[in-house]
């Protein structure tokens, strides 16, 4: 299970830290690439607009990480890592473009986390 505190030395040497608001949900990018639970999705964008209206934020990084309980109690299963990972990256798809609708000006970047041999690894999927 990726651990919060774990996580975030690694995705910043994955995308460079330069300071960042924090928004974290159930499920991650989950709340930008689906309508469901819509309290979440609400929150979310809230967030998003405090940051790209207020704090000029110039980029948006959405992350997801493998054995996600929140995909789980919504009865997904994956019986294969390269089946999840697919998954993943075309939720990820889903919710940059659901950013990019709404805050046109900022760069998306999407990114997955997973363990490898015992190891934390946080990879850029795909970005635009």
């Amino acid at each position: 299970e990726v651990r919060e505190a774990a996580a975030w030395p690694v995705v910043d040497a994955e995308f460079g830290h330069r300071g960042y608001d924090l928004l974290t949900a159930p499920g991650g990018a989950k709340v930008c690439a689906s309508a469901d639970p819509a309290w979440c999705r609400a929150y979310a964008h809230a967030s998003l607009e405090l940051a790209v209206d207020k704090h000029r934020a110039e980029r948006v990084v959405l992350l997801m990480h493998e054995d996600c309980g929140a995909y789980k109690a919504a009865g997904h299963t994956f019986y294969n890592f390269a089946a999840e990972m697919e998954f993943l990256r075309n939720e990820l798809l889903k919710g940059g473009e659901w950013v990019g609708k709404f805050f046109p000006t900022v760069k998306v970047e999407l990114g997955v986390l997973y363990v490898d041999n015992g190891n934390l690894v946080c990879v850029k999927d795909v970005h635009w």
